[in-house]
């Protein structure tokens, strides 16, 4: 993958832009191909129900590797095939487990009422269809919240899994709410799709250039040669052909003396070249380069009081303050390894997750 699969996690990463070109036909007809893949391989792994058990990696890529295999047969070169099967995979997998987990979300807050009555002043059940503000009563409120608090987000899945063939228990009003509950949720959520003006984003390696390792390695020593250097570049990548043994095809890539100078100014001396990416759009493609560098923390010296910042994944983050009582000197901060430690170590303590991609705020 273009940020490295898991690799590099202390360095910062940023995309730059090579130059936005008109499509050519090549790049069309690999682009139509990779569509048709997404939403054959996607709907190959599709559950019948999203309230199925999601399953191992590996089991989902036995399925899509058939798929895979068949479509190489019928004329698309493999290492597109495969680019686009870890697509559909992503996006099979987050769009199962976002029905899942809104699923499970609305369960556990059945009875949550609306701030704004409906027309007829009753509440309305903000997790369930209209209907059932009026046929619910609050018994059958109680009961539901009361169910939802016993079970656990497997056991949840699994009760309405069993809701297709019987109650459980529950009474019918209550069952069918529930049956309904998990109907709007499917409805919402169903297998992806990529429409035909999609934009789809190829994260290259050496398989998808014309030249392998040497030519990609050779393109990203230029382009990163000229980040240190400030200057412009112009480098034509020949790619893979959409089919085995065909032409390859031609991509220039431009990078601007103007981005290098205003993307890196300050900074491109611990800057390199890491990764290229492709995006095929209906009539533009805008070819992609990934860069990494170090991050530039600001020295504690002579603070007192340290603010370290982890950033979450939707709007959240962690904020933990080190106070010392009297201004930190050079002899303490070798390389600030102990602020950084128990720094890590307290935010550890307040949520799970790493440090990478926080920053240290002086004062």
């Amino acid at each position: 993958m273009a940020y490295g699969k898991g690799k590099n996690k202390d360095l910062i990463k940023r995309v730059v832009e090579l130059g936005p070109l008109p499509t050519s036909r090549e790049l069309s007809e690999l682009r139509s191909r990779i569509l048709i893949a997404l939403g054959t391989m996607a709907a190959s792994v599709w559950p019948r129900d999203i309230v199925e058990p999601i399953p191992q990696g590996k089991d989902i890529d036995a399925v899509m590797l058939r798929v895979q295999s068949e479509l190489s047969q019928s004329g698309l070169n493999n290492v597109w095939g495969e680019k686009a099967r870890l697509l559909a995979k992503t996006a099979v997998l987050e769009q199962w487990k976002r029905a899942q987990r809104n699923l499970f979300g609305r369960f556990k807050n059945i009875g949550t009422i609306g701030d704004t009555p409906m027309a007829d002043g009753t509440n309305r059940l903000v997790n369930l269809p209209e209907v059932f503000s009026h046929t619910l009563t609050t018994e059958d409120i109680e009961q539901l919240n009361g169910l939802a608090a016993d079970r656990d987000f497997s056991a949840t899945l699994q009760l309405f899994c069993d809701l297709s063939s019987s109650d459980c228990g529950l009474s019918a009003v209550q069952a069918d709410a529930l049956r309904a509950m998990a109907s709007s949720v499917r409805s919402r959520f169903r297998c992806p799709v990529w429409n035909q003006d999609a934009v789809i984003q190829v994260h290259l390696d050496y398989r998808c250039v014309r030249g392998g390792k040497a030519a990609l390695s050779a393109s990203l020593d230029t382009f990163g040669a000229c980040v240190m250097r400030q200057t412009s570049a112009e480098v034509d990548l020949h790619l893979t052909s959409t089919s085995p043994r065909g032409e390859s095809m031609t991509t220039p890539m431009r990078l601007a003396r103007e981005v290098v100078q205003t993307v890196f100014r300050h900074q491109s001396d611990d800057v390199r070249a890491a990764s290229l990416i492709i995006e095929l759009g209906l009539e533009r493609v805008r070819p992609m380069m990934v860069v990494l560098r170090p991050p530039n923390a600001p020295s504690a010296a002579e603070c007192r009081t340290v603010v370290a910042e982890d950033f979450g994944f939707t709007n959240t983050s962690s904020i933990v303050v080190l106070r010392s009582r009297t201004r930190i000197g050079e002899e303490r901060l070798p390389g600030s390894a102990a602020i950084t430690a128990a720094t890590k170590r307290r935010l550890r303590r307040r949520r799970r997750g790493s440090f990478e991609g926080s920053y240290l705020r002086r004062r």
